[in-house]
């Protein structure tokens, strides 16, 4: 095996091995848990009542308890108030020592309900007394003594789910068994915090060069090699001899082997956090040299630093020389040295410019600059219509085009939809993977979900456009090699259920949620046409076939592919095995140009796989020779080209030949590739799985390619193609940005610089640098964003899915004016649910309504959005159910105006907001559910009740001071389909207005739980006092696993993407947006909820976001409550830093 193949197979198995999170193994701790973790070996049992009392033989020395209360905790030990805590998630521990130190008697007695506990009791001759509720043990004992459970001892429900049983548990060291138990779990949970994350960092901030290279000396490669060898060290010790040795009562054994493998993690976690702090500052330094430059161009004068970075450059030097040798410790004084000098430099420079300088790929203050969301700039190569995994790998790519039919009335299998002789006349073109309602499938269905074939959980799955049945065809070539071998269809990821045919017969039984399916050998044809059918239900969210990898190949095979968001860029590196070899290949591609570099370890390349896509193959070759331009026809297979009097590096394929008339195909558009060296040869042949090929031959591997797919059917000329070839070939790859800012009439100027990876090419071809313009800046040019001046930008012929990409020639800077966000006017609140119809039934956790709002007041919100339950008797009963008669008594109505005054007594807006989700399907209303499109339109008079009740509660506060009241109309309308709800905003808003000219209106994204995705279908009301609101969580429940941020599982990057939609909507439409509700658990490893928080609020921030957290409930921490009794999460010291920037 060569070094290559087995430093990336060791790096792919330890990544596979940590997202793992089907725990199987009996005991919690010999998973990796970094600090919480689910409880499941309690000794005890659950009792109604904790009363017991523990004679001693000795003066008490110590102890410790650890404890769960169904309903809380309230612990007395010996006459004194140890624990008083409301929060029935959390399992709370504690060092009974100060509250049993000489005492000759311990007597504990626990409540308010049911409690499980268990601890011990330590004397001064060292006797153990260990206790347990439900356990009548003798003590005390020697320690090497184990005790029986209880019989009926506690475990805990399902557990990880938002609405599952809470039972998080802290890693505790008050004794030697539960310091081994924390000592193993909490060692594995590093080993895999270096694998999502800590090796995650350091791919991310890798140099370009190094990504698109693969030398294994280099530095990144050096480091992860070096700790990925430690880890396995370190874990083989705790899983072969710590493990063991706990499990057979040997504490000491396991505590010590715990340690040694500490040892080992410490060394591997310098060598990745020093190598990235290498990467890291050689980014700052490009970063400040870009500064500098941009400075002088504004006629700044600056003082000489070359001498500063001579000295920076020298450290980094010797950094990279101290890791060849392994010394890490050195390589860590090195940067921090370089740090603090260019610490000193960005100070001097803030301090010259006037404003901070920054980091580079940073936007705080420019909501146009750029974005790292991939679909932006439109260049995933998992899109391309074609693949470039060699077709000896046995592994055929099925993303790309299918023929699509909605089946309502579940009547396709009556029809032969399943058969392979459909006509598909009625049939539609759908890309695969994809939502289908992004695809603009989002058609009503009466038949759902009454007619879903599986169990449905969840009432509230009635009405999202598109539920129910549709069809996915796709015709194939099956190769004629795979006769007689085992074929598996992958699909990655559908919803919710799906069942798979194979020239007209089913393969059984369905599958829900990931297809993982062996066709039987009978049932496909090698070397002809198959045709593979897919009749899948949805029944709520989005529908179809979501995720990748969607294939067919021998034996189950898959090709890895690593993806990692870079700052600025999507790295995608594949590890594909043949019978003969093992490749290696990378896409790099930047977010700041269409195009991708594409490099193998191979010295070739293929392009086929067209027609499995779903797309015409090519038909003509097209390049410039020294002939002139040569076209060739690709007709015929075994054809090869003449590349020996190839003049210009680049190459066009373009046309669409259709192979088989009996496949529908798509026409496949242009692609343009650019080459770093001169082909050896280029043929069309026909590969070993029987699909046309182009097969690119070269001198030496790692050639770098870059590939531009054209997004338009018309085949570009032989001027544009020299055009982009120079222009692509400078790729860049870092961006730095310096500001001033009118802040009077919030307007910015932005003055942007950039870094380039320069590709050469065989013809010495001259090179033209442009300026790109941020994709996001592009989009609200095209919307005629106000306020913009961009000069010399010229856009091109090539356009995402959103927005023509633009630059500015022959040059290395951009500026440009713009808007800025008037962040003093960023809403910053909290949300609250239900409200009683008195104050003394809505104390939560012990604390009264009265200190619910102080607590508001105190922490700085602006505001609450209250969400009120008006059809429910439990809260204030306006109406009498959703779309009920509205009840007109005036002790309900005062009951809202005392709410209302208690927030803007206190200066506070009070955002009301109707909880309508009533849930409860009625019989005789074909069990719908009366907050329904369907519902509504069968009992109008519910809509025409909703709408009366808003006019009168606007009409009752519209004399309210104009900042204090809100009104949102309906929280998360998950069973609106989208031309209703975009009605029914409208008709509430001008009903609103007739009454009420200025308080503002909130309105969510409909037709799903107001994601941010729903903005596709959302329509402005045109009110221009009108924000538009999503909401969206973190990791919001109990523990499952440790989630690592930023990791590999949830980075900003995806977050980011989950966003977009919402921020373009806003562009787009030059309106407000608001996130609703949002929040994210404290149950997390470290304190990565707090960098979650903190990164996710600098996004609001940015662009111009207002947000409410959800939610105060005084009554829990463990997942989003901010208070619960006495106890305050520490999520919000993050949330008051962000506050507090809207008063400075």
């Amino acid at each position: 095996m060569n070094t290559t193949h087995s430093i990336h197979v060791c790096f792919f198995l330890l990544f596979s091995i940590a997202i793992d999170t089907n725990f199987s193994r009996a005991d919690w701790w010999e998973h990796p848990h970094d600090k919480w973790y689910v409880k499941d070996d309690w000794k005890a049992a659950k009792v109604d009542e904790f009363v017991k009392t523990i004679p001693l033989q000795n003066l008490a020395t110590g102890g410790w308890i650890v404890i769960w209360g169904e309903q809380g905790i309230h612990l007395n030990v010996n006459g004194v108030d140890v624990m008083n805590h409301v929060d029935k998630g959390l399992i709370y521990d504690a060092d009974l020592s100060a509250y049993v130190q000489n005492a000759t008697e311990i007597r504990f007695r626990g409540g308010p309900a049911a409690i499980v506990a268990e601890g011990e009791i330590l004397d001064e001759q060292g006797l153990c007394y260990p206790f347990a509720s439900g356990c009548n043990w003798i003590t005390p004992v020697t320690t090497d003594i184990p005790l029986p459970p209880a019989d009926n001892a506690y475990r805990p429900g399902d557990t990880g789910g938002v609405f599952h049983t809470a039972h998080n548990a802290r890693l505790m060291y008050y004794n030697d068994e539960e310091r081994g138990k924390a000592e193993i779990s909490k060692n594995l949970a590093r080993i895999d915090k270096l694998r999502q994350q800590s090796i995650f960092l350091l791919r991310r901030f890798r140099s370009v060069e190094e990504i698109l290279g693969f030398d294994q000396t280099t530095l990144s490669r050096r480091a992860e090699r070096y700790a990925i060898d430690l880890m396995q060290e370190a874990e083989s010790i705790l899983n072969s001899v710590a493990v063991p040795a706990q499990k057979q009562g040997e504490y000491a054994q396991s505590i010590a082997m715990a340690r040694e493998a500490a040892v080992l993690l410490s060394t591997a976690e310098l060598a990745v956090t020093a190598a990235r702090e290498v990467e890291t500052i050689e980014r700052q330094e490009h970063h400040l040299v870009a500064c500098i430059q941009l400075i002088k161009e504004a006629g700044l004068a600056i003082a000489d630093r070359i001498r500063d970075f001579e000295e920076i450059r020298n450290l980094l030097s010797a950094a990279r020389r101290e890791a060849s040798i392994d010394d890490w410790g050195n390589v860590h004084k090195c940067t921090e040295a370089a740090q603090d000098k260019l610490s000193l430099l960005n100070e001097y420079l803030s301090a010259v410019w006037g404003a901070p300088i920054g980091k580079p790929d940073e936007f705080p203050e420019d909501r146009f600059g750029w974005l790292n969301a991939w679909p932006l700039m439109g260049n995933d190569p998992s899109r391309w219509e074609f693949t470039v995994v060699n077709p000896a790998a046995d592994w055929i790519d099925l993303r790309g085009v299918w023929s699509f039919r909605l089946d309502p009335a579940n009547s396709g299998v009556q029809k032969g939809w399943h058969q392979s002789d459909v006509l598909l006349r009625n049939w539609h073109e759908i890309m695969v993977p994809g939502p289908w309602e992004r695809q603009n499938v989002l058609d009503g269905n009466d038949y759902s979900p009454w007619d879903c074939p599986y169990p449905l959980n969840d009432p509230r799955s009635d009405n999202k456009p598109y539920n129910g049945y549709a069809w996915y065809r796709r015709e194939m070539l099956i190769p004629s090699r795979w006769a007689g071998r085992h074929i598996v269809l992958h699909i990655g990821k559908i919803a919710n259920w799906a069942r798979i045919f194979v020239n007209g017969t089913a393969i059984d039984p369905p599958q829900m949620e990931h297809v993982a399916c062996t066709i039987p050998n009978e049932l496909f044809k090698p070397g002809e046409i198959n045709t593979i059918a897919l009749q899948i239900y949805n029944h709520n969210n989005f529908g179809g076939i979501l995720q990748g990898p969607v294939s067919l190949a021998v034996d189950d095979y898959q090709p890895e592919f690593m993806i990692t968001p870079c700052p600025m860029a999507w790295v995608s590196e594949s590890t594909v095995e043949t019978p003969n070899d093992v490749e290696h290949a990378v896409f790099y591609s930047s977010s700041m140009t269409p195009t991708v570099v594409f490099t193998s370890d191979q010295p070739a390349m293929q392009l086929w796989g067209w027609d499995a896509k779903g797309y015409t193959r090519p038909e003509t070759l097209s390049f410039m020779s020294t002939d002139g331009l040569k076209r060739v026809k690709l007709n015929t297979a075994n054809q090869t080209v003449d590349v020996g009097r190839m003049a210009e590096s680049w190459l066009l394929l373009s046309g669409g030949f259709s192979p088989r008339r009996s496949m529908a195909l798509k026409k496949s558009s242009p692609v343009l590739l650019i080459f770093e060296q001169r082909p050896v040869s280029i043929q069309w042949i026909n590969n070993e799985l029987d699909f046309y090929q182009l097969s690119i031959v070269f001198e030496r591997s790692n050639s770098k390619i870059l590939i531009l797919p054209f997004t338009t059917d018309e085949n570009p000329t032989a001027e544009i193609c020299r055009e982009w070839a120079a222009r692509l070939r400078s790729v860049p790859i870092q961006c730095s940005e310096l500001y001033s800012l009118d802040k009077k009439d919030l307007l910015g100027a932005f003055f942007l610089k950039y870094h380039y990876f320069d590709i050469p090419d065989f013809a010495n071809a001259p090179m033209e640098r442009i300026a790109p313009v941020p994709q996001l800046l592009s989009y609200a040019v095209k919307y005629n964003f106000p306020g913009l001046q961009i000069p010399e930008v010229v856009t091109s012929g090539y356009s995402s899915e959103y927005t023509p990409f633009r630059y500015r020639p022959s040059s290395d800077a951009l500026r440009y004016i713009a808007p800025l966000v008037d962040k003093s006017k960023l809403l910053k609140g909290v949300g609250e649910l239900f409200a009683k119809r008195e104050p003394k039934w809505n104390s939560r956790g012990g604390l009264t309504e009265q200190q619910m709002f102080d607590d508001w007041k105190e922490w700085g919100f602006d505001h609450c959005r209250y969400a009120f339950a008006w059809n429910a008797d439990w809260d204030i009963p306006l109406q009498k159910g959703v779309g009920g008669p509205i009840d007109d008594d005036p002790a309900l109505w005062e009951r809202m105006d005392s709410l209302v005054q208690e927030m803007t007594g206190r200066g506070m807006q009070a955002m009301l907001c109707y909880f309508f989700n009533e849930d409860q399907p009625q019989p005789e209303s074909k069990n719908l559910v009366r907050n329904s499109s369907r519902y509504w339109r069968m009992h109008p008079e519910a809509r025409e009740n909703v709408y009366e009740l808003w006019r009168r509660i606007a009409e009752r506060y519209a004399n309210e001071p104009d900042d204090m009241i809100a009104y949102d109309f309906l929280n998360e309308p998950a069973y609106m389909d989208r031309d209703d709800w975009n009605q029914i905003v409208k008709d509430l808003t001008r009903i609103v207005r007739l009454v009420d000219k200025k308080h503002l209106i909130v309105i969510e994204a409909g037709d799903g739980w107001s994601q941010p995705e729903w903005f596709l279908w959302l329509e402005p009301t045109g009110d221009p006092n009108t924000i538009y609101s999503f909401h969206h969580y973190g990791k919001h429940w109990g523990y499952q696993y440790d989630e690592y941020y930023p990791g590999y599982q949830r980075n900003h990057e995806r977050e980011i993407q989950t966003l977009l939609e919402a921020i373009l909507f806003g562009i787009k439409n030059n309106v407000p947006l608001y996130c609703g509700e949002f929040g994210v658990s404290m149950i997390s490893p470290g304190e990565d909820h707090l960098v979650w928080l903190d990164d996710y609020l600098r996004t609001f921030e940015r662009f111009g976001i207002g947000w409410n957290w959800w939610n105060w409930s005084g009554s829990d921490i463990y997942r989003t409550g901010l208070r619960a009794g006495e106890e305050i999460s520490p999520n919000l010291q993050i949330l008051r830093k962000w506050i507090d920037r809207k008063k400075q």
